[in-house]
């Protein structure tokens, strides 16, 4: 407790005398969600992995040429995209195929210098996450606390008795929110102990009304 007292106070002696202090800025973690538009569409959600990338779902950008995409960013302002690739970098094994890599343009501030942290595990079935989503302004993210499901349950749910989506590379999160429609909630992040552990892949009742939502593990 001592030695905390000491370096806030070094901390403040600093910038009474105008030195900028070494230590990264923190970063909120909505700050590091972006969403992926198409001219003034939004198709999909992200997350800001560096200055120049944005993470998020394949399937969304699937097919678009990276110039015909914006990024918008937490505060509203956009920038442009000039290339996208697979990213082996932060999908499990097997995977790589269900995240992409959005290259910006220009390098977002220098408070992205610092990455968003990312599980270095995975949580058991029925451990309790945040579920994250867009609220009606889409403007802010609601976390709502939720379970994560057995491999078998998700299968169910979503009628994949084969395991063509359910495999060790996803985890299923359990969402009792009332809906009927297919809600959009592709490439955005859930929450494990303060980092991001997943990534939606297939929304929210899409294709069909369930209870589970799936999401492709990170890693790093």
């Amino acid at each position: 407790m001592k030695l905390m007292f000491i370096w806030l106070a070094l901390i403040c002696h600093m910038k009474s005398f105008g030195v900028r202090s070494s230590f990264p800025p923190f970063v909120p973690l909505e700050d590091f969600l972006a969403r992926v538009m198409i001219k003034d569409e939004v198709v999909c959600s992200g997350l800001i992995v560096n200055r120049k990338e944005v993470l998020t779902s394949s399937h969304c950008v699937l097919g678009v040429e990276p110039t015909e995409l914006l990024v918008k960013l937490i505060d509203n302002s956009t920038t442009t995209v000039e290339d996208s690739k697979e990213s082996s970098e932060y999908a499990v094994n097997g995977a790589a195929d269900l995240l992409t890599l959005v290259q910006l343009s220009t390098q977002l501030d220098e408070r992205y210098s610092t990455r968003p942290p990312i599980c270095t595990g995975t949580p058991k079935p029925f451990d309790e996450v945040e579920l994250w989503i867009w609220d009606n302004t889409e403007n802010h993210v609601v976390a709502r606390k939720v379970s994560t499901m057995s491999a078998e349950t998700c299968m169910s749910e979503i009628r994949d008795p084969d395991g063509t989506v359910i495999n060790n590379s996803t985890v299923c999160l359990k969402n009792t929110q009332k809906s009927v429609d297919c809600m959009p909630n592709f490439g955005l992040p859930y929450v494990w102990q303060g980092s991001f552990c997943g990534m939606n892949i297939l929304g929210h009742n899409c294709p069909s009304p369930s209870n589970a939502d799936v999401y492709v593990q990170l890693h790093k």
